[in-house]
């Protein structure tokens, strides 16, 4: 789980900086798309909706910062970086407002920007995960459990089953329910119990409670 999974968009006019960054990210990331100025910047973010988005702040035809703001309006949630000079301080409280995690000032180095990009990461993966024990963290875009630094692949049955497990939280998940969520509504009662146990052999044995004749629920040791 990390930055090899994730695409970002980058978005520099100045060609030499882009080179040198574009080289540090097709090492780190599954995908980098970069975008010359705040227009194509747009373009690429709706075609591709990244996972990161590192912009600098001064481009031609739009600035990143008012780029940033037009995907502000549906989108909350992107980790973004913003690229700034030094003598640009009234334009870090308005790139603040836009909600950014990180901003670097000009020129960077690769440490500095490794270290943005990590908590951009860790960002992305507390919103896109579970805690299901003390050991156990659940990736439901992923369809996998990690145990610790071990990661464990899901079924498409067995994710839907933890799934709705997880909905539930604390409270019973009955067999119907089950049924009608994992199965379509055309399972059985056998049918979950056997799934339940190709789960527990994953999660273990004590993770799933069994509320005998009614339905299971997740028993969190947090």
């Amino acid at each position: 789980m990390g930055l090899e999974e994730l695409d970002v968009l980058y978005a520099e006019d100045e060609e030499d900086v882009a080179c040198h960054v574009i080289d540090v990210l097709e090492l780190c990331f599954k995908n980098v798309y970069h975008a010359k100025d705040g227009l194509e910047l747009l373009e690429l973010y709706e075609k591709h909706k990244p996972d990161i988005l590192l912009l600098d702040v001064n481009m031609p035809r739009l600035s990143g910062l008012e780029a940033l703001r037009r995907i502000r309006a549906s989108d909350l949630t992107t980790p973004a970086v913003m690229l700034t000079a030094k003598n640009e301080q009234e334009t870090l409280l308005l790139a603040v407002e836009q909600f950014i995690t990180k901003y670097i000032i000009k020129p960077f180095d690769k440490d500095t920007l490794m270290q943005a990009l990590k908590i951009c990461d860790t960002q992305i993966q507390k919103s896109k995960s579970v805690k299901i024990s003390s050991n156990l963290t659940f990736y439901p875009q992923k369809s996998c459990i990690v145990n610790q630094d071990e990661s464990i692949n899901l079924s498409k049955k067995e994710l839907l089953m933890l799934e709705i497990l997880v909905k539930n939280g604390s409270n019973i998940s009955s067999y119907q329910e089950i049924i009608n969520y994992v199965y379509d509504g055309d399972g059985s009662d056998n049918a979950v119990k056997i799934l339940i146990k190709d789960l527990r052999k994953k999660l273990g044995s004590q993770t799933i409670k069994n509320i005998s004749g009614i339905g299971y629920r997740l028993e969190k040791d947090l």
